[in-house]
């Protein structure tokens, strides 16, 4: 992980491996992968961004898909804020987006 305090940032790279199982009507796949990703956090005072992006490079289709996923809180007190969320994803099939907006209540 990487800091710059100066910018409130932190930026942190990663590699993983993951296994996937797909099983639908009976018919059932397996799926061997590389994830190559970073996370950058920002903070300052009451506000907090997180962006993640990682690229999946699936071994098995030979075929790559991406993920970005990003995160905006403005916290209003010490209980409760307000909260963006936004994630695009692509699968071998389909491509996902979804936001959410709403409050956080932290107890």
């Amino acid at each position: 992980m990487v800091r710059i305090p100066d910018l409130h940032l932190s930026l942190n790279p990663y590699l993983a491996y993951t296994w996937e199982e797909i099983d639908i009507d009976e018919m059932q796949q397996d799926y061997n992968s590389v994830l190559y990703g970073l996370t950058l956090n920002w903070r300052w005072k009451m506000i907090q961004t997180t962006l993640k992006y990682y690229l999946e490079d699936n071994l098995d289709l030979d075929e790559q898909f991406h993920t970005v996923r990003g995160r905006f809180i403005i916290s209003l007190t010490q209980r409760l804020a307000i909260v963006v969320r936004a994630e695009y994803m692509e699968h071998s099939i389909t491509k996902d987006t979804a936001v959410l907006v709403g409050p956080a209540f932290v107890f």
